[in-house]
C-alpha cells in the first residue's frame, strides 16, 4: 500500500489511516482485454468499488467498456489488490452521459460494499480521499481537497493518474461522494496538475437503484470508533444452488469458496454455521482469522440425463470484537 498525503492526516472526521483500513477491501482492480481497431490484443486497467454485498460494483464506463477496444471483450476484477483472486464480470448497465457503469462480479462471496452518500452538498475546502490502482502500482491512497464544481459533480486536488478512473472519492467519514472520471486538461491537451474531475454520487445512486440493486442503507457502525460497542453479532445468509450438469452420465462436484469480512473496526472472534436446508453438499474447509472468514462448500449435481440439483442454504453467525 502506498500512502501519499498533502495535508494533515487527522481532521474532524476519521483519521486517514482508519478510512483506508475500512475501505481497502471494497476497492476493485479492473482489467478489460480485447482487440483494438488494428486487430491487436490489448488490456486496459482501471478502478472501481463494491456497492452491494452480492458483487455489484461501480466504475467508469470508459473502464468497463474501453472505447478503443472493438471486439473480444473479457473483463476481470480483483478486490483489495491487483494481486488478489480474479473474478469475471459482466457490464449490467451504464450512464453514458456521466461515464458511470454498473458491473456484476461472478462470485458467491458476501462482500463489503462502501456506503454511497445521497444529495451530498460538496463544500469546497473539505478533505477528500481517493483509492485506486494508478499505473502499474497496487492500491494507492491519496488525500486532497474538494476545490470546485463542474457540470456532473466537482473538481478535487487529489493526484489522479491513468488507472484511477472509476475509483471512489471518499469524504472524511469514509463514505462515497463521487467517482473519479479523470484529470483536468489544459487547452493544449496536457494534464492540468491539481485539478481532477469527479462525478457526484447522485449519478451512482440513480444508476444502481434503477437496476434494483440494494445499496447499503446506513453508514458503517464504526464511523466513530470511540462510540461503537465493544462487541457485535453479525449474521450472513448463505444460499447456493448447483444447477449445472456438465457431465452426461455422471454426477459433478464443485467447490464454492465463500469469504466474509467483519464490520469495519472489528475483528472476528467466533462463528457458527447452521444449515437450514441442504442436499448433496458438505463443508470441506472453514478458516477464520481476525480479518477474514472463509468457507469451502462442496456441492454435487446430477448428470445431464437425470438433472437433479444440490444446494446449501443456511446462516453464518459471527461474534465480533472491537479492535
Amino acid at each position: 500500500m502506498l500512502l501519499t498525503t498533502g495535508t494533515a492526516l487527522v481532521m474532524d472526521g476519521m483519521p486517514a489511516t482508519v478510512v483506508y483500513a475500512n475501505s481497502k477491501n471494497s476497492i476493485v482492480h479492473i482489467q478489460v482485454s480485447g482487440l483494438n481497431s488494428n486487430g491487436q490484443n490489448v488490456t486496459i486497467s482501471g478502478s472501481g468499488f463494491l456497492v452491494s454485498t452480492d458483487g455489484f460494483a461501480v466504475t467508469s464506463l470508459h473502464v468497463a467498456k474501453p472505447p478503443n477496444l472493438v471486439a473480444g471483450f473479457l473483463g476481470t476484477a480483483s478486490i483489495g489488490s491487483r494481486k488478489g483472486k480474479k473474478y469475471f464480470f459482466t457490464l449490467k448497465d451504464s450512464d453514458e452521459i456521466n461515464d458511470v457503469a454498473l458491473i456484476k462480479l461472478d462470485t458467491q462471496n458476501t462482500l463489503r460494499p462502501l456506503f454511497v452518500e445521497r444529495d451530498y452538498p460538496g463544500l469546497p475546502g473539505e478533505t477528500t480521499y481517493v483509492l485506486g490502482f494508478p499505473g502499474d502500482r497496487d492500491i494507492n491512497f491519496t488525500d486532497g481537497r474538494l476545490s470546485g464544481e463542474q457540470p456532473s459533480g466537482w473538481t478535487i486536488s487529489n493526484e489522479i493518474n491513468p488507472g484511477n478512473s472509476g475509483g471512489p472519492v471518499l469524504n472524511e467519514e469514509g463514505n462515497v461522494i463521487g467517482i473519479v472520471k479523470g484529470y483536468g486538461l489544459r487547452n493544449d491537451g496536457s494534464q492540468q496538475e491539481g485539478v481532477s474531475i469527479i462525478v457526484s454520487s447522485d449519478h451512482i445512486v440513480g444508476l444502481v437503484e434503477s437496476n434494483k440493486v440494494r445499496l447499503m442503507a446506513h453508514p458503517p457502525s464504526s464511523d466513530r470508533p470511540q462510540n461503537f460497542p465493544a462487541a457485535v453479532s453479525r449474521s450472513f445468509p448463505i444460499n447456493i444452488v448447483k444447477d449445472d450438469h456438465p457431465v452426461t452420465f455422471a454426477s459433478h462436484d464443485r467447490d464454492y469458496v465463500l469469504e466474509f469480512f467483519p464490520e469495519p473496526g472489528y475483528k472476528f472472534i467466533s462463528y457458527k454455521l447452521s444449515a437450514h436446508s441442504e442436499t448433496k453438499s458438505k463443508v470441506v474447509k472453514a478458516n477464520m482469522t481476525e480479518s477474514r472468514l472463509s468457507l469451502i462448500i462442496n456441492i454435487r449435481s446430477g448428470p445431464q440425463v437425470n438433472r437433479w440439483r444440490g444446494w446449501f442454504k443456511g446462516n453464518l453467525s459471527t461474534e465480533q470484537a472491537r479492535k
